[in-house]
């Protein structure tokens, strides 16, 4: 049984971001995230991450939804509008992840069957809007 990981990351120490006198006040999108292959972990024994990745690991076996899934949705405007809900801090923290509103699984179920139909990214998107009822 292969465990599949997720990672997220702030993206506020864009390139450049740490020169002096570059300011980014209006920050687009705070969470990225990616499913994290078994096979890569498997194939090379672990992964080393940049301090800022707060890496998601399934705690019991297969999680309820799959990583890709959760990534896909994590990516969302929708996602990132509810995360903005709960903080006003630049960085993303564990404590904040674990705070994050993540629908229940049956609430996906749409979006799982427009990412296994190969969707285009704006059916996605509006797909994670419904979710939290932000377009009817």
């Amino acid at each position: 049984m292969t465990r599949e990981r997720l990672y997220l990351f702030d993206t506020t120490l864009r390139d450049g971001a740490q020169t002096n006198g570059v300011d980014f006040t209006l920050q687009d999108k705070r969470l990225i995230a990616a499913a994290l292959p078994g096979a890569l972990l498997k194939q090379h024994g672990g992964v080393i991450v940049e301090n800022h990745i707060n890496m998601l690991l399934p705690v019991n076996g297969q999680p309820a939804i799959p990583a890709e899934v959760l990534a896909v949705f994590i990516n969302s405007r929708a996602a990132n509008e509810a995360f903005r809900s709960i903080t006003g801090s630049v960085a993303v923290s564990a404590y904040e992840l674990e705070s994050f509103p993540l629908p229940h699984p049956k609430y996906l179920k749409e979006l799982i069957a427009l990412i296994n139909q190969n969707r285009p990214a704006p059916e996605l998107e509006q797909a994670c809007q419904q979710i939290y009822h932000l377009i009817r």
